[in-house]
């Protein structure tokens, strides 16, 4: 049963940008432990559940752009968040990972919101959560089942 168990770091990093009337930036980057349980006994691999406890920096920008230079709102922080998941992972040679997976993360996160609109900067605490899709690949480290 404590081979069905499985501990790794998951990282992560999103970037977006858009610049039509406004421009929308937005930086991300999570980084924290992964518990894995696998619900099958096996050496190939399977579904499993997953669970991390994550810490995250960001960035968000927004400017409206009509005017001749950009009147911004910048929003800026970190915090702490958990991401939970299901996925599937196959393991090939007992060494590689290919996996795929659906993860839940929920963020408590604190950060100073610059607005030039009104000149005025403010320290804010929020909350942030997201659907996301995944798919990588892995090295399996220790363990060894033989």
């Amino acid at each position: 049963m404590a081979n069905r168990f499985a501990l790794g770091l998951l990282i992560g990093t999103r970037r977006s940008s858009n610049e039509e009337f406004f421009i929308q930036e937005s930086e991300l980057f999570s980084i924290g432990p992964s518990f894995r349980y696998f619900l099958a006994n096996s050496k190939e691999g399977g579904a499993f559940l997953q669970s991390s406890v994550l810490y995250t920096r960001f960035y968000d920008r927004n400017a409206f752009i009509v005017t001749q230079s950009p009147v911004d709102q910048v929003l800026k922080g970190k915090g702490v968040g958990t991401a939970f998941g299901l996925g599937y992972a196959y393991v090939f040679k007992d060494l590689l990972i290919l996996e795929i997976a659906f993860n839940y993360t929920y963020s408590w996160l604190s950060g100073q919101n610059i607005d030039q609109i009104t000149n005025v900067s403010k320290d804010e605490n929020f909350k942030r959560s997201s659907f996301s899709f995944s798919f990588g690949l892995g090295i399996l480290i220790g363990g060894n089942s033989k």
